[in-house]
């Protein structure tokens, strides 16, 4: 175990989402490109890793699906700011939501 004082380099992966990978709910092309950077590190350059993945419990307020025609495309006004609806991305038990996805 290293030394709590000691400097580490730590690689950090926030948010990846196959959703809008090819394949994935809402596909942009190319975007799997960094997957092969993020899943093969330099050896010996990232001792310790972290990373977070995309969830989303069915139709949360944000997502388009949660509001009729015509505010779908039109922008709403939830506690968190006035913003445009996402669209519908990762559900919960999706491929996109998956661990292994």
């Amino acid at each position: 175990m290293p030394n709590p004082t000691q400097r580490e380099t730590i690689a950090g992966v926030v948010n990846v989402q196959p959703s809008f990978m090819p394949g994935g709910e809402r596909p942009f092309p190319d975007a799997d490109a960094p997957i092969k950077a993020i899943a093969h590190p330099p050896a010996g350059r990232f001792p310790r890793t972290s990373a977070t993945r995309d969830r989303h419990p069915d139709a949360p307020l944000c997502f388009a699906a949660a509001h009729p025609p015509p505010a779908r495309f039109a922008t709403i006004a939830p506690n968190f700011g006035t913003r445009a609806p996402w669209p519908d991305h990762a559900p919960a038990g999706s491929a996109g939501a998956s661990d292994r996805g």
